[in-house]
């Protein structure tokens, strides 16, 4: 469940990361198929390794935990908090990627708001991270973790502190 929960985690960080870089205003900015393809292509491997790191903690005996458990935050008795915060993690994912998979068929300003929660999911899963698991006293993890999460975070600033979105999008041809 933790191995299925990392590598969803990781592919979550770099589509996260390639989010911010390829960042453009406007539906008429082209971006590379191959780096549009690799954006969605680690988003979609990081809802696959979601929904395996799901259904291994249903089928963890130790956990313990139902369904409910793991769709309503603060139900559980295990790691309440730390619970919600992949909950709340989850369901911003989903909105993500239901519209994403809909963007064609949605407004694009829309569909741009609600991407943006993306940094939400990234920065949920963060904390549900570190503070959930047996693996949150693992230094090599939480180094790697901290890393990958310092160079989002300055993607996140380098772009924000740039003024309007897309002003400095990185041209890849």
């Amino acid at each position: 469940a933790g191995a299925a929960g990392l590598v969803g985690w990781s592919r979550l960080a770099v589509s996260t990361a390639l989010g911010v870089l390829g960042a453009a205003r406007g539906p008429a900015v082209r971006r590379p198929a191959w780096f549009v393809g690799l954006h969605r292509g680690l988003s979609g491997l990081a809802c696959l390794f979601v929904a395996c790191h799901l259904v291994a903690i249903l089928a963890d005996r130790f956990a313990n935990l139902g369904v409910l458990d793991l769709l309503v935050p603060m139900r559980s008795s295990l790691s309440p908090g730390a619970l919600a915060w992949g909950i709340v993690a989850l369901y911003l994912l989903v909105a993500v990627e239901a519209t994403s998979l809909a963007q064609r068929r949605l407004p694009y300003r829309f569909w741009r708001r609600v991407h943006y929660l993306g940094l939400g999911v990234f920065l949920l899963s963060t904390i549900h991270g570190l503070l959930a698991g047996t693996d949150v006293d693992n230094r090599a993890l939480l180094a790697t973790g901290t890393l990958t999460t310092l160079g989002c975070v300055w993607l996140i600033l380098r772009r924000s502190r740039s003024g309007r979105v897309g002003s400095e999008a990185i041209v890849l041809e």
